[in-house]
């Protein structure tokens, strides 16, 4: 039998001697388990994943969902719940950012073209500069329509 098949009978073993414990009794870990198997925790979280996932989900039907570990637990996962709506609220600011941006390029092409310049020749003036160094009618589009 191969190494890697007497490791997954050993795991099996282990888990069903976990799991028949009184209910009463502390909740059986991932680490037990190892020690119980002499085997690395990697062997057990990477090479044999599906044991492990089965393990857990014997543990939680036997024991129960899992109860905080502190109070800075639900602090951590409530941090945790606000970093991902923060993220989803920037990512949408970026995207109407850019929706502006593109916006204003077309506007810009569009003043451009109507002043009769090649939009190729025009150089694109940054706000913060423009102010300065053009003159209010280069700022405003002349022949409008109203």
């Amino acid at each position: 039998m191969s190494d890697h098949a007497e490791e997954r009978q050993s795991i099996e073993r282990a888990i069903a001697d976990l799991v028949s414990r009184d209910p009463s009794r502390v909740r059986p870990t991932v680490v037990e388990l190892c020690a119980m198997t002499g085997l690395p925790r990697w062997k057990l979280t990477h090479r044999h994943v599906d044991l492990k996932d089965d393990y857990l989900d014997r543990v939680v039907q036997k024991w129960g969902p899992r109860a905080e570990l502190s109070p800075q637990s639900q602090e951590i996962s409530r941090l945790r719940d606000q970093n991902a709506e923060l993220r989803t609220e920037v990512n949408v600011a970026k995207a109407t950012i850019r929706l502006y941006a593109e916006a204003l390029e077309e506007l810009r092409l569009q003043i451009v073209v109507a002043n009769g310049h090649s939009s190729s020749t025009r150089p694109v003036v940054r706000i913060s500069d423009a102010r300065t160094s053009m003159s209010e009618s280069e700022l405003t589009p002349t022949n409008r329509s109203t």
